[in-house]
């Protein structure tokens, strides 16, 4: 039996409701070794991506405690569809959190997040290390 924690209210309907999408879209990403195009639009559609923004910024405001907990039963649901929502969501918490980009970014992401829009970094040059610093 899954574990379940004191979530709030709307981050617990939130992650029932990832983790319904992740368990019925697991099998056919799987098969075809990539996510599909349902799977994305369900992750999407889900809310899980406001789950790390700020309240402020229309997002859920999760504390890392909440997001750890709710990551966790992800995870538990299925590994890899899991990780998509956590690159979102880790990307959104650590800018907001750290204020490590300009302002306009910063709004782009928290509409991005709004909309169900799945965002993540990526670094061009590779001496400069993470894109979240």
């Amino acid at each position: 039996m899954t574990r379940r924690s004191a979530l709030p209210a709307d981050l617990e309907a939130v992650t029932v409701r990832a983790e319904a999408v992740i368990r019925a879209h697991t099998d056919p990403c799987e098969a075809s070794g990539d996510v599909t195009p349902e799977a994305g639009a369900a992750l999407r559609a889900s809310g899980y991506t406001r789950l790390t923004l700020p309240r402020e910024a229309g997002g859920l405001g999760a504390t890392l405690e909440e997001y750890a907990e709710a990551q966790r039963r992800l995870g538990e649901a299925g590994a890899a569809l899991a990780l998509v929502l956590a690159m979102h969501t880790q990307v959104v918490g650590a800018a907001f959190q750290g204020r490590t980009l300009p302002e306009p970014m910063l709004a782009a992401l928290a509409e991005a997040s709004v909309e169900g829009r799945l965002v993540n970094a990526l670094a061009s040059e590779p001496e400069l290390g993470s894109p979240s610093r």
